[in-house]
C-alpha cells in the first residue's frame, strides 16, 4: 500500500502488520508536521501584514499630531501668510493642503 494514498478515516490499523503500523504512524506525523507548519506560516503571515498596517497607522496619526500641534503653535498671522485659518488646521493635516485648495479652486456651478 503506496503511503501517499492512505485514507486515515477507512484504514482498518488492526489489519496490518507492525512494519506497516510503523509506516502509517510515521506517515500520520509527517502529514501533521506538514499541515502544522503551513497554518503556521499562513499565521505569521496574517500577523505580519496586521501588524505592518497597523505600526503604519500608528506613525501617520503620530505625525499628523505633531503636524497639527505645530500649526496650532503658530499665530493668526503667520497661519495667514501660508493660507490656512485657524479653524481649518485639523482639515489641513487629515486632507493635505493640496486637496483643500483643489476643492477651493473649482469653479462654483451658475444657477440655471
Amino acid at each position: 500500500m503506496p503511503l501517499k494514498e492512505i485514507d486515515f478515516a477507512t484504514l482498518d490499523y488492526a489489519r496490518l502488520s507492525a512494519g506497516q503500523r510503523e509506516a502509517v504512524m510515521q506517515e500520520a506525523l509527517r502529514r501533521g508536521k506538514a499541515c502544522r507548519a503551513e497554518a503556521l506560516r499562513a499565521a505569521y503571515a496574517a500577523i505580519g501584514t496586521w501588524g505592518r498596517r497597523t505600526v503604519a497607522g500608528l506613525l501617520a496619526w503620530r505625525r499628523d499630531r505633531a503636524a497639527a500641534r505645530a500649526l496650532r503653535r503658530l499665530d493668526d498671522r503667520l497661519l495667514k501668510d501660508i493660507g490656512i485659518a485657524r479653524s481649518e488646521i485639523a482639515s489641513v493635516v487629515a486632507l493635505g493642503k493640496t486637496d483643500r485648495t483643489r476643492q477651493a479652486a473649482r469653479p462654483a456651478r451658475r444657477a440655471a
